[in-house]
């Protein structure tokens, strides 16, 4: 950690980025140390987990369902197999703009990006 921290603290004093842009463990650590310890940064992490948990959870859900009829059903199969595959492939974050047109920004756009970016990966085949 100690090698770690003086090395970041060398690269600030190089001057490769201004102090503004790259600052040194001296300006970053306080300021971390005070937002850790803030109400607001644990309110924060619990809306966070709490999102994470329920969307992987319809996640898991909707792609062990899904996974298992295109599992058992050779016609379901060939209509989206391929397409669960792109699905699979895409990043998660290329669906945000589409759901904020979709579901404004709220919580039903971060669940839909959520499970549309796990779903495809919690196949049961």
């Amino acid at each position: 950690m100690v090698i770690v921290l003086a090395a970041w603290q060398a690269v600030v004093w190089s001057g490769w980025r201004t102090e503004f842009v790259f600052p040194g463990p001296d300006r970053v650590l306080p300021t971390l140390f005070n937002e850790v310890t803030s109400p607001e940064f644990w309110t924060a992490v619990q809306v966070t987990m709490r999102r994470a948990f329920v969307g992987f959870a319809l996640a898991l859900a909707v792609g062990v369902v899904v996974g298992l009829a295109v599992s058992q059903f050779k016609p379901l199969r060939a209509a989206i197999g391929s397409l669960i595959t792109g699905l699979q492939t895409m990043p998660s974050i290329v669906w945000f703009p589409f759901a904020m047109l979709l579901y404004g920004i709220s919580e039903s756009a971060i669940m839909f990006v959520i499970i549309l970016g796990a779903a495809p990966r919690s196949r049961a085949d």
